[in-house]
């Protein structure tokens, strides 16, 4: 939240530079948000930079090139959207966008935002059948009541990567705990794994109970229903541009799903735990395939639907020569 604010009170700061409302809605070339952007971004580069070689020491040491690549593409792709919508100027852009393609962007960004909510329930559901067990690996640490409100506290910062790897276990390609392990609706494969109580989500080793393998639904349903419930708003009586619309924003999900997972995954030790989190290759390219046909199919179903229900629509009208004028 905090680094959301800062985006947008830098773009509030840049907003009376360059040219002015009606310079840009004539189409003058404009770089106040690439240039706040490089700005706002050689902030954070140097001080990940600097953090990086003071926590250097002799046994172990930061990826100071991957902190770099990170911080980056987290510049471009946050830092530079809010100095966009701070100092206004996306409000300038975006009409000049194609009407379809400010609607498929948006929603992309609904099923994305509905799928992470059944990642997340998904992942609270699998802790609740278990709760006794993470009660029980906290108990074993022996900790004090204001130990255990803060480890609790910092096991919440890891939610959003446990969510993510709860997304790609739903999607099917699942996730990593410690090299050489899976954790995939068809199959369960992981060796010991540190005392942290969220880790009581995992199910167990070997084969999964017949039921399991069906969740990989769940993705394809929740596009499709995005998708219906907009085409309903936003009907689209031709087949084609229907099948375009789900079709196009399920794999726009899927990719900004795919690039989420990449930020969930990495190492939080040494040795097997050097690999953890989402299979993000697999991730990527079955999120696109599941989210894209459950949004063609759902974008089918409201274009069939609307006009079954709107023939006279359809029609296409007689010309009026064909009688002619005796």
């Amino acid at each position: 939240m905090v680094g959301v604010a800062q985006r947008s009170a830098a773009g509030e700061n840049v907003a009376g530079h360059g040219p002015d409302a009606d310079a840009l809605a004539d189409g003058d070339r404009d770089w106040t948000v690439p240039a706040a952007t490089g700005l706002f971004g050689s902030a954070y580069l140097v001080i990940a930079t600097l953090t990086g070689v003071l926590a250097s020491t002799g046994s172990a040491e930061p990826g100071l090139g991957a902190v770099i690549g990170w911080s980056l593409l987290m510049t471009v792709a946050l830092g530079g959207a809010g100095i966009a919508v701070g100092s206004g100027r996306a409000a300038v852009w975006l009409p000049r966008l194609p009407e379809e393609v400010r609607a498929a962007v948006g929603t992309a960004a609904r099923i994305l935002v509905w799928f992470l909510v059944f990642s997340l329930l998904t992942f609270v559901v699998s802790l609740a059948i278990d709760l006794d067990s993470a009660a029980n690996v906290l108990s074993q640490m022996h900790t004090d009541t204001g130990d255990a409100i803060l480890f609790i506290a910092l096991m919440c910062l890891i939610v959003p990567n446990a969510l993510l790897c709860a997304g790609s276990f739903l999607l099917g390609p699942g996730f990593m705990v410690g090299t050489g392990t899976l954790v995939s609706p068809t199959v369960v494969a992981v060796g010991p794994v540190p005392m942290v109580p969220l880790l009581a989500a995992l199910p167990d080793n070997g084969p999964t109970p017949f039921w399991m393998p069906f969740l990989v639904a769940i993705p394809p349903l929740v596009a499709a229903v995005v998708v219906f419930r907009a085409q309903r708003v936003r009907p689209l009586p031709a087949w084609d541009r229907g099948a375009l619309h789900g079709l196009v924003s399920g794999a726009l999900a899927g990719v900004g799903f795919g690039l989420l997972a990449l930020l969930a995954g990495g190492a939080v030790g040494p040795g097997r735990m050097a690999d953890v989190g989402p299979v993000v290759g697999e991730t990527l390219l079955t999120g696109i395939v599941s989210l894209g046909l459950g949004g063609l199919l759902g974008g089918l179903l409201a274009t069939w639907l609307f006009r079954r229900a709107n023939p006279d629509l359809l029609v296409v009208p007689e010309d009026s020569d064909d009688d002619g004028g005796e």
